[in-house]
């Protein structure tokens, strides 16, 4: 197949593409030869991939070009077979991400099948792990075209045939309203799909409520932070602007659903990276009086407290945690150094050894156990602040 590369922003432009989507052509099968001349035709694929104008004018359309007088015939119909692969390289382009090329696979599958759904949603899909991935990079103007673009390739598969389910384009669709802040059109979109025909409808509230709770907002803060906080033994990262970012996408989720504690302590355990301990506080004091059955709340709760030298306060936290949950180990152990750092020996070595025999293998309440034992020993002095052990 011969690859012509068009290098020419206004002739990519003007370029035919098969609009609108009811548009026809040959396949392989049924292809004569050139209208013009009778010649023998040869594929071609039509494209401005490789060159600058790919960022800015996308275009990949495969066709018919006559060897003796070089005319084109657009479209060519891809084969099933061709599609297959197309959407196979497509994919394995986006796990490598290289998000050009599978942008040019799957550009060829809509360009040639314009009406098949599950084409759209392949490019629409690769397009948001572009996406993503420009968002972390801090590129806003890719972002804004990748956007765009995504919105558009959804509204055509919900016009087209072949989806496995309309549900999840409808889902898309809405989040690509939402990151515009259009609300209104999201609930409208809703309202209509609500209005169809064997419609999945509980799944449909179940999203209008999501949309009203704004929960792409949390969706997206989490996605900020979850990679740059610390969570069990895993350090946090840095990344203080997407750190902030993401606080404030929580904060504005809050607003709409103010009895979010995932979001609050989410948003807790950002203001813990950035080193604003009081603010984290309250974050993980709403998010515990809301779900005290949840352990990580309650343990960075009293982390944040021994942080802020509230030891009393912490140890009265890990102790309620402790009886809501009394075969975690770890909370054992949060309790311990509590209990250490607010110059409780004896309750400090029960939390202690609880800890380990909760849990023998665990070597940092094996830790914990041999810091207690040595600083009511006399062995080592108590500590007095948390950040001596390293919190």
């Amino acid at each position: 197949m011969t690859t012509v590369v068009l290098r020419d922003l206004e002739m990519a432009r003007n370029f035919p593409v098969q609009l609108p989507l009811d548009s026809v052509g040959a396949s392989r099968a049924n292809t004569t030869g050139c209208k013009t001349c009778g010649g023998r035709l040869e594929e071609v694929l039509i494209t401005t991939f490789s060159c600058p104008v790919w960022e800015e004018w996308p275009l990949a359309v495969d066709g018919w070009s006559c060897r003796t007088c070089q005319s084109l015939q657009l479209p060519r119909f891809l084969e099933a077979e061709e599609v297959e692969r197309l959407t196979s390289e497509g994919a394995q382009a986006v796990r490598s991400g290289h998000f050009p090329e599978a942008e040019l696979a799957f550009r060829r599958i809509c360009n040639s099948w314009p009406r098949y759904g599950p084409g759209r949603e392949n490019l629409a899909r690769a397009l948001q792990y572009w996406l993503a991935h420009e968002e972390e990079a801090g590129q806003p103007e890719v972002v804004s075209r990748l956007a765009q673009e995504i919105e558009r390739q959804l509204r055509d598969a919900l016009e087209g045939d072949g989806l496995a389910s309309r549900l999840t384009i409808v889902s898309g669709l809405v989040n690509c309203l939402l990151r515009r802040e259009d609300k209104a059109a999201a609930l409208a979109l809703l309202a209509q799909e609500l209005s169809r025909p064997e419609v999945e409808s509980a799944k449909l509230q179940e999203l209008r409520v999501w949309v009203e709770d704004r929960g792409d907002l949390y969706h997206r803060g989490v996605a900020l932070l979850e990679p740059r906080i610390a969570l069990h033994e895993r350090p946090q990262d840095d990344g203080q602007a997407q750190i902030k970012q993401g606080i404030a996408l929580l904060e504005r989720h809050l607003e709409a659903a103010p009895e979010s504690w995932p979001a609050m302590w989410f948003a807790g355990k950002g203001y813990q990276a950035l080193g604003q301990n009081e603010r984290a506080l309250d974050h993980f004091r709403r998010s515990l009086a809301l779900k005290a059955d949840q352990s990580d709340v309650a343990r960075e709760c009293a982390i944040t407290l021994m942080k802020l030298g509230r030891f009393a306060e912490a140890i009265d936290v890990s102790r309620q945690a402790c009886q809501s949950e009394p075969g975690e180990g770890g909370l054992q152990a949060n309790l311990a150094i509590a209990c250490l750092l607010g110059e409780q020996l004896e309750p400090a070595l029960e939390a202690a050894r609880r800890a380990v025999e909760l849990d023998g293998s665990d070597a940092i309440s094996a830790s914990v156990l041999k810091l207690v034992q040595d600083v009511r020993e006399g062995r080592l002095p108590p500590p007095t602040s948390a950040a001596q052990l390293g919190f």
